[in-house]
């Protein structure tokens, strides 16, 4: 195969072969082609005109032909299922109208009629954020789980909403019922929030009774809102949390032991809740904003 070459570089080569005084074979063998590529050359373009130098491909184009009803139905098909795509509209024109297009005909057709842009996608807002004036007024609780070779081992912290300050926490072997509320009870004996957020996981809320969880709850006067199913962006404050717990600690150490684990996840909360700057809250930490020690620079 020759080597490929633009139009500006045919148009200098044929240029060059016509001024150079030589025979065509000649100029030819010293520019590197053949006296047919040569002479295929100046036939395209008598005029030397770089336009019809340019390469353009020999299959000969192939425009497939559809009959007026056939693109009639297509149309129509479209107009009555805006959202369906072109695939979609093809599969539905053999099975019920006995019309057989292959997609890309039907997308012609579409672009050709302007009804590729009947569906229109509703428009995508910004993520809604919430976050509670003051500290207290929301802990949100969940359950993160991590392994310790070969058992499953859980963190189950309570964070505050506003401050991003870790209330209280266990880390644990078990996720049952009584872990959950022994969190909640260490909580409460330092300071009480008006609600707590939670997924809707059985230690924390049951459809057909009421959980221990639930039951100190309503004993306190404590609010309990339940996060939607499969969406964890409504904890979302907890959930970063996690992330970086997970990226920083996690990811990084394998333990030996629970105890190990309590002893470096202890020490990990203790620098998120007293020397991490957070970027939600101003750079301060998490224990400067909940104890309200730097109320006059934040408020």
């Amino acid at each position: 195969m020759g080597k490929w070459r633009g139009p500006e570089e045919k148009l200098k080569i044929i240029q060059a072969i016509q001024t150079s005084g030589k025979s065509i074979g000649e100029a030819c063998q010293e520019a590197g082609i053949s006296r047919v590529t040569y002479y295929s050359w100046v036939k395209r373009a008598p005029n030397l005109e770089l336009e019809e130098l340019a390469n353009k491909s020999r299959c000969p184009r192939k425009l497939q032909l559809i009959a007026g009803e056939i693109e009639t139905a297509i149309v129509e098909a479209k107009m009555m299922y805006p959202h369906m795509r072109c695939k979609q509209l093809s599969n539905w024109l053999k099975r019920f109208r006995n019309v057989w297009v292959n997609p890309r005909t039907v997308l012609r057709v579409v672009e050709r009629n302007q009804v590729h842009n009947l569906y229109l996608k509703r428009p995508k807002h910004d993520p809604r954020r919430f976050e509670r004036s003051l500290p207290d007024k929301l802990w949100q609780m969940d359950i993160m789980y991590f392994y310790i070779a070969p058992r499953k081992c859980y963190l189950i912290p309570i964070i505050d909403d506003f401050s991003r300050f870790i209330a209280s926490y266990a880390i644990t072997d078990v996720q049952t019922s009584e872990a959950v509320l022994d969190v909640l009870k260490r909580g409460l004996a330092f300071r009480k929030p008006k609600a707590i957020l939670t997924d809707q996981g059985i230690q924390f809320t049951n459809w057909h009774s009421t959980t221990p969880f639930e039951r100190c709850l309503q004993a306190k006067g404590i609010e309990h809102i339940l996060a939607s199913p499969q969406h964890p962006e409504t904890l979302g404050k907890l959930e970063s949390f996690h992330r970086n717990l997970q990226r920083e600690l996690l990811n990084t150490y394998d333990f030996r032991d629970l105890d190990e684990a309590k002893q470096l996840i202890s020490r990990y909360i203790a620098h998120y809740n007293f020397a991490w700057p957070h970027m939600g809250i101003n750079h301060f930490t998490p224990a400067e904003i909940y104890h309200l020690i730097c109320q006059a620079l934040f408020f």
